[in-house]
């Protein structure tokens, strides 16, 4: 830490939120604060909330979800 620059600006320059203005003991990812909201967006129900709160949060960072099938194995 540089005493020239305060704490919580290299917090959020690394990706890390301060949970107090002050003496920051507790920090939150932005990436978990950016899935909070993308799931915010989606709160209908809980698993279709999830669903399209993770295809929301991973599209916004460039993977597509070419198929809506949970998963290929055969029973």
């Amino acid at each position: 830490m540089c005493r020239c620059r305060p704490f919580a600006a290299i917090l959020v320059e690394n990706s890390f939120f301060p949970a107090a203005p002050s003496q920051p003991n507790i920090v939150i990812s932005i990436d978990f604060l950016e899935f909070y909201y993308a799931l915010f967006e989606q709160s209908a129900d809980a698993v279709g909330a999830m669903a399209a709160a993770l295809s929301k949060f991973y599209n916004r960072r460039g993977f597509e979800v070419i198929d809506a099938k949970v998963s290929t194995h055969e029973y």
